[in-house]
């Protein structure tokens, strides 16, 4: 009869063992994983937010620049003719050149039939309402080599029925070598022409490299005479440091560990490379694609950009975050073996059942104290529900975000907290945990399921939760690990 007993009693303390370390060690995975997931997600979310910033800044930037184009075109066509101290005026009163470094001329072109040149020359070298020599060296002359450096132009093109010649720069300072450039014996600022008289709007050209001084582009929209409703006259443009423009928008603490880089056009290649943060090019890079990153592409006045960003692997976290999941963990199934494993030697044998029931006792106390000590230490709530809904462990953070004590612990949680979604108040029956308890899923929402709580004083707060089943024991029941996001 003793022997049965004794039988009896080892499996039963053998089952308890077993249900012991399948409890902590499903605790233990959904803490990891929820703690590892809130982290990536962080992480995650506060690189698509710099991305997005990074991406508004490109748009602002380059089409604020673009406006002021479409905004001299009006000026012309707001009149019969705009001359030259009137553009000069006119540049002058807008401010934008001194307010944008990265602007290196605004300028005019004219359309020119070729039969019309010699007069057309003629009376630009004797304009003298901005100097009073006129422009006596005054040519029409084509831009020399595949890759222009912006108004610096020596060599002179070849004949053809129409040009469009630089008429009006401002400031015409040091630039003045300039006038008389045909922007469209360039075959990119020709292409970049036709398509501002298609799309009757600024177009951004393609980009070009400036001698010694890194990227270029300009930006040209249409002018039309009879006060924009006849024919093609010019075009006004400007010309724009491109590495000025990136180093304003990018040298910045604000996306510390991210590197962005922009190509030309829809293509990424170290061909179509127009700025690299950090001098890495990692988007054509294959190890690289294990690091978190995007690809945008920018329409930037009728023009394509490709932007790929790319974080390094250390972005958005600190060391102690970025080892807490494996800490957790570790500890978890230390505890798990250490708890499960005193409860299995104690089933061994029964001469000592007393004393090893007691040595248990105390390391159990000691391991569930270590157990609530990393459950307190933790940014996260911790919730355990029994099957009927009623609290029967939490951790300070739980207590501390839902305003209760300890003395609430045995009561249903739907009777002492309200939940949310989005601004409406949801029943008992429909918290997410009830249909944990119900079916035993895990389920796990995210800040689009726009969850809240709301404590026995009224506050309310916006969660995250990760809700799974308590299996693998006669009484089961629910653990929800949540974070308030507002924080």
């Amino acid at each position: 009869m003793v022997q049965i007993r004794t039988r009896i009693l080892q499996k039963i303390l053998s089952y308890i063992a077993v249900a012991v370390f399948s409890v902590l060690m499903a605790i233990t995975f959904f803490i990891w994983f929820f703690v590892g997931n809130s982290i990536k997600d962080e992480r995650t979310a506060r690189f698509t937010q710099e991305v997005r910033e990074a991406e508004r800044f490109i748009n602002e930037k380059m089409n604020n620049e673009a406006a002021s184009v479409r905004a001299a075109s009006a000026f012309f066509h707001g009149s019969e003719e705009v001359l030259r101290n009137e553009w000069a005026d006119y540049v002058q009163a807008t401010s934008f050149i001194s307010r944008n470094p990265d602007v290196l001329g605004f300028f005019y072109a004219e359309n020119v039939k070729a039969e019309d040149l010699d007069e057309f020359t003629a009376s630009v070298r004797s304009d003298t309402s901005v100097s009073p020599d006129g422009y006596p060296n005054f040519n029409v002359f084509a831009v020399g080599g595949e890759e222009p450096d912006f108004f610096i132009f020596t060599v002179t093109g070849e004949e053809k029925d129409e040009y469009s010649p630089l008429l009006y720069i401002e400031p015409l300072e040091s630039r003045e070598a300039a006038l008389g450039l045909d922007i469209t014996s360039y075959e990119p600022w020709n292409e970049t022409a036709r398509q501002a008289v298609a799309f009757r709007a600024p177009v951004l050209s393609p980009v070009f490299v400036r001698e010694g001084e890194g990227f270029g582009a300009i930006i040209l929209s249409p002018v039309y005479t009879n006060r924009g409703a006849g024919p093609l006259m010019g075009f006004v443009g400007l010309g724009t440091d491109l590495g000025t423009v990136f180093d304003e928008i990018f040298e910045t603490e604000y996306q510390f560990g991210i590197d962005f880089e922009i190509f030309d056009g829809g293509n990424i290649s170290e061909e179509s490379l127009i700025y690299n943060r950090d001098d890495v090019l990692h988007a054509t890079t294959w190890e690289e694609h294990k690091r978190l990153a995007t690809t945008r592409i920018l329409d930037v006045a009728e023009h394509k950009w490709t932007l790929y960003a790319s974080a390094d692997p250390g972005y958005g976290t600190d060391a102690a975050e970025s080892y807490l999941p494996q800490f957790i963990l570790v500890l978890g199934v230390l505890l798990s073996i250490s708890i499960s494993g005193v409860i299995y030697i104690f089933s061994t044998s029964h001469s000592r059942a007393l004393e090893l029931a007691a040595e248990m006792s105390a390391t159990y106390r000691e391991e569930r104290n270590r157990l609530q000590a990393v459950l307190s230490s933790m940014n996260e709530g911790v919730l355990v529900m029994d099957r009927a809904g009623k609290l029967v462990l939490m951790n300070n953070y739980a207590s501390r975000k839902l305003e209760i004590g300890w003395e609430y612990i045995g009561k249903k949680a739907t009777d002492i907290l309200e939940m949310y979604k989005g601004r409406k108040k949801i029943s008992a029956e429909d918290w997410p945990v009830a249909d944990t308890l119900k079916t035993g899923e895990t389920i796990v929402t995210t800040s689009k399921d726009r969850y809240y709580y709301k404590t026995i004083t009224g506050k309310k707060f916006p969660v995250i939760l990760v809700m799974a089943s308590m299996k693998g024991v006669e009484q089961k029941g629910a653990v929800i690990v949540f974070r308030d996001i507002s924080e």
